[in-house]
């Protein structure tokens, strides 16, 4: 399972700050750390499940 937005999305200028490149690397930095720790998956407004057919 994977968090899509993740904790990011509590960046109340979370649009604007993904124009700055700064800003971006950071959110994108946090939104790796974070994304499937199942601990901050609820933080997410979209979870996405992958599995692999076998």
């Amino acid at each position: 399972m994977y968090a899509v937005e993740g904790i990011t999305w509590l960046d109340k200028d979370y649009f604007s700050s993904m124009l700055s490149k700064r800003k971006r690397a950071a959110l994108l930095r946090l939104l790796h750390t974070t994304e499937n720790d199942p601990y901050l998956l609820p933080f997410s407004p979209h979870i996405m499940i992958a599995a692999k057919k076998l």
